[in-house]
């Protein structure tokens, strides 16, 4: 085998190994791309949980904001009802007072007519 050809197929030899680093380096990066996606994909799924998890959280809170509201109505409708009840039943005490005192205030009369008549019949004798 002459120089020149040795030195041909050395050449073609070193190229072809080349050709394979090449092809291997490239079938690496290839892989670190397809790793990067995969690893990118995982973050979008964890961030799209997150946001789920987040309006979820929001959900709740909005629940919890609404019952607290409506204990809070709740609460004020019963505050009323015992006002109401309490009005109604100082104006009941009232009526009983008054009713009681109604008696009394017939009994002062009739003395005050019997005192009068007394009276006019002591002058009526006085005058005769």
């Amino acid at each position: 085998m002459n120089p020149a050809a040795a030195a041909a197929a050395a050449a073609a030899a070193a190229a072809a190994a080349a050709a394979a680093a090449a092809t291997a380096a490239a079938a690496g990066v290839r892989q670190q791309q397809q790793q990067q996606q995969l690893q990118q994909q995982q973050q979008q799924q964890q961030q799209q949980q997150q946001q789920q998890q987040q309006q979820q959280q929001q959900q709740q809170q909005q629940q919890q904001q609404e019952q607290q509201q409506q204990q809070q109505e709740q609460q004020q409708q019963q505050q009323k009802q015992q006002q109401q009840q309490q009005q109604q039943k100082q104006e009941q005490q009232q009526q009983q007072q008054q009713q009681e005192q109604q008696p009394q205030q017939h009994q002062q009369q009739q003395q005050q007519q019997q005192q009068q008549q007394q009276r006019q019949q002591q002058q009526l004798l006085l005058l005769r």
